[in-house]
């Protein structure tokens, strides 16, 4: 048994440790309270050993933007917030519930959001129309897959979970494509 004490550390060890089968962490996402910590099990894949390879166009597109992430699932958005540092993005907020999603939509300086299509049984289309209504570009994350968007949102810009820092960035770069227009 591997134990870390940090996010950072808990990264680290998935890193380091290609043989880890499952794992289980205990931590609180940003808005939630002492009494709502979640407790996750999942498997982990062993990773390559060779190094994150990603089209170089679509990492210049990305640099240095700031990024929402709405994600239910604790440590779906520690892997999210490190393939966007891998990217060169900043994320500027996470939200794990639909309150503070739709909080961080409508204040918070965006130039993309990641948005999991069901947050704890809530779906995320309100947040969908505020970020549309702002002119902000955005992609769907859902384990379902695009068919299973509503009609209103059907070819919009989507990445199928468990996604990989190349599936975000086309997903990201396509998302910012479509909404300039190019």
């Amino acid at each position: 048994m591997l134990e870390a004490g940090s996010d950072s550390a808990a990264l680290d060890l998935i890193e380091r440790e290609p043989n880890i089968d499952l794992m289980i962490a205990d931590f609180a996402m940003p808005g939630m309270n002492g009494a709502e910590v979640a407790r996750l099990q999942i498997g982990v894949k062993p990773l390559q050993s060779q190094p994150r390879r990603i089209v170089m166009s679509q990492s210049e597109v990305l640099q240095g933007l700031d990024v929402l992430v709405v994600e239910d699932e604790s440590m779906i958005c520690l892997l999210l917030e490190d393939m966007l540092k891998d990217l060169g993005c900043k994320v500027v907020g996470m939200a794990g519930n639909f309150k503070h999603a739709v909080e961080l939509a409508e204040r918070e300086r965006i130039d993309v959001a990641i948005l999991d299509v069901n947050l704890g049984g809530q779906l995320v289309f309100p947040v969908a129309d505020i970020l549309s209504g702002r002119g902000i570009p955005f992609v769907f994350a859902t384990g379902a897959g695009a068919g299973s968007l509503p009609a209103q949102w059907q070819g919009h810009c989507s990445v199928q979970k468990p996604v990989t820092v190349d599936m975000l960035a086309n997903g990201l770069g396509r998302a910012i494509r479509e909404q300039r227009g190019s």
